[in-house]
């Protein structure tokens, strides 16, 4: 509705008529053109973060739906696996790491079909994480984290930062930063991804972020470089396709935050 202001003021009753009654409302006798503007782009503003908040809440939807179809109709899961449980550990996952779930569940799928008791040479759980890059993660916290790129900035090395830690506990880590200090060094952060199937799938979705990140956003060059064998473009391929089928059943929606 297009209302002219220019020759009149509005009464406060009269506001219903032209402006959304979840507006906020001036408290004075009557109120002035700029002042009804300024509430009517108030009340559209709100209105436009909802639907944009309703757009966000339905994408999560589509993505979850896709996770729990990849592996509900995966031949090859355990029989006895917990379909929402799993589908939960990834969408947490994502949610702390940024990395498309999609991705995340191709990558669990290609590897162990969500299985974590598996013993395939060095890798360990639905990730297969290896030794190498457990310790990496110690030896170079800042390629995995935003948070932790800041910190060894700041203090020179995550020695330095956890000595920072220990003398002002209030100290921010991060997510990635509070699980290396909480395991204290890779042995017994390697211990743990071997019993815990959402550590696990964490830190493989850390590991991911880092490998896309090095290859500029590349997801075809991360997956090369994410697996360790001498298979690493038939691994990448399969997965790709995967992460296409996944994309198909769930619509359209962001990819990766780096």
């Amino acid at each position: 509705m297009v209302v002219d202001f220019s020759n009149f003021k509005m009464s406060l009753p009269d506001l219903d008529k032209v402006a959304p009654r979840d507006a906020t409302y001036v408290k004075t006798d009557f109120m002035t053109e700029a002042q009804l503007q300024m509430l009517l782009r108030s009340a559209n503003q709100v209105k436009a973060e909802a639907a944009e908040r309703r757009k966000e809440i339905a994408a999560a939807r589509a993505q979850y739906q896709a996770v729990f179809n990849m592996i509900k109709d995966d031949p090859a899961a355990p029989k006895n696996l917990n379909i929402a449980n799993m589908t939960e550990m990834i969408m947490n996952a994502s949610a702390e790491t940024g990395v498309d779930p999609i991705i995340i569940s191709s990558i669990a799928k290609q590897e162990t079909h969500y299985t974590q008791k598996v013993g395939t040479g060095n890798g360990s759980g639905i990730m297969q994480l290896t030794t190498i890059s457990i310790k990496d993660m110690y030896l170079r916290p800042d390629i995995y984290d935003t948070k932790m790129k800041q910190l060894i900035k700041k203090y020179g090395s995550w020695q330095k930062v956890v000595a920072a830690k220990k003398r002002n506990p209030s100290l921010e880590l991060g997510n990635f930063g509070n699980l290396l200090y909480k395991y204290g060094n890779y042995e017994n952060l390697r211990a743990a991804i071997r019993k815990d199937p959402q550590l696990n799938i964490k830190l493989g979705a850390y590991l991911f972020k880092a490998k896309l990140n090095d290859a500029g956003g590349d997801v075809h060059k991360a997956l090369v470089n994410y697996n360790g064998s001498s298979h690493k473009l038939a691994y990448a391929k399969s997965v790709m396709g995967i992460i296409q089928d996944g994309k198909r059943t769930s619509g359209k929606f962001d990819g990766i935050v780096a």
